[in-house]
């Protein structure tokens, strides 16, 4: 795919009791492979790379923070893309989306 220049990944995420510092996800080791590839030679084109989340909050919890939990996540994404975060070629975004309460 000489010709693929922007990738969007979006993840919905439904949030369950945890705590808005949410502490290091078990991801699958996937992401690193997703990061060698990214910046590797299959897609020369590449200009631009976005992942997020959107984390549906199902009931107001005035005890959690959403804005902490997002600011977190998005952290945390952005450590899952070393490559891509450090990429001159390659515009990387990772961000956390609040939807809902």
């Amino acid at each position: 795919m000489n010709h693929l220049d922007i990738v969007r990944l979006t993840l919905s995420f439904r949030e369950l009791n945890i705590p808005e510092t949410f502490p290091e996800p078990r991801l699958e080791r996937g992401w690193d492979k997703l990061d060698e590839m990214f910046t590797g030679p299959f897609f020369p084109s590449l200009s631009q790379v976005r992942v997020g989340i959107d984390a549906y909050f199902s009931k107001d919890r005035t005890a959690f923070n959403k804005k902490i939990f997002c600011e977190s996540v998005t952290e945390q994404l952005k450590g899952r893309f070393p490559r891509l975060s450090t990429s001159d070629r390659i515009s990387f975004t990772a961000l956390c989306k609040k939807v809902g309460r």
